[in-house]
C-alpha cells in the first residue's frame, strides 16, 4: 500500500499473519541494524527535566512513550517498509471479535493516519509532543518495531526515575 508520498510500505493483504510476520522477520533483521540494538539515545527535548520533582508518575510515563515513539520514528526512517508491522497490529487488532467498540476506534484512527499522511507527516506525528500525539500514543499500533534490548534500555531508563516523580496529578 504506497504511502500518500509514494513510498510503498507494501502491506500485504491476503496473507496469514504467520506469513505477514515471516515477511516482518526479514524487515527487522536485516545484515546490518539501522539502530543498534542496545544504543538509544535520548530524544525528551532539552527543556524537559526528566523525573523532575514536579512531574507526576503519568508525565514521567507520557515522556517515555515519547522517547519510544521517537526511536521508532527513526528506525522507519531509515526503513519505511517498519510501517507495515502497524498495519499489520491494526487487521490483527480488528479481526479480533473481542476488540471493544472504543479500542476499534482508536486503531481505526491510526489506519486512517497511516494511509492518508506522508510518511514524514507520520514521523512528525510520532515525535510530536502535542496533546493530539500523546492522545495517539494510548492506542500506538507501532508495537513489535524496537528491538527487545532497545525497549528494555528505555523501560530501565525510567524506571529509575519512579521515585522521584508524583504519584498523584497537580
Amino acid at each position: 500500500m504506497p504511502l500518500r508520498d509514494g513510498h510503498n510500505i507494501g502491506f500485504f493483504s491476503g496473507s496469514s499473519p504467520t506469513q505477514l510476520f515471516a515477511q516482518f522477520d526479514n524487515l527487522l533483521q536485516p545484515n546490518q541494524s539501522p539502530i543498534a540494538p542496545v544504543a538509544v539515545p535520548s530524544y525528551i527535548p532539552s527543556g524537559m527535566s526528566l523525573g523532575h520533582p514536579r512531574k507526576t508518575w503519568h508525565e514521567v510515563l507520557d515522556d517515555r512513550s515519547l522517547e519510544m515513539d521517537r526511536v521508532i520514528a527513526d528506525k522507519i526512517r531509515a526503513n519505511p517498509k517498519l510501517v507495515q508491522i502497524a498495519l499489520a497490529n491494526i487487521e490483527r487488532w480488528l479481526a479480533n471479535p473481542d476488540y471493544s467498540e472504543s479500542n476499534q476506534q482508536a486503531v481505526l484512527e491510526w489506519k486512517r493516519i497511516i494511509e492518508n499522511s506522508s510518511l514524514d507527516a507520520l514521523l512528525t506525528l510520532l515525535e510530536s509532543s502535542s496533546e493530539e500525539a500523546r492522545r495517539l500514543r494510548q492506542s500506538s499500533p507501532f508495537c513489535g518495531i524496537l528491538t527487545a534490548e532497545e525497549r528494555a534500555a528505555i523501560l530501565r531508563k525510567y524506571e529509575a526515575l519512579r521515585g522521584r516523580a508524583h504519584l498523584a496529578s497537580r
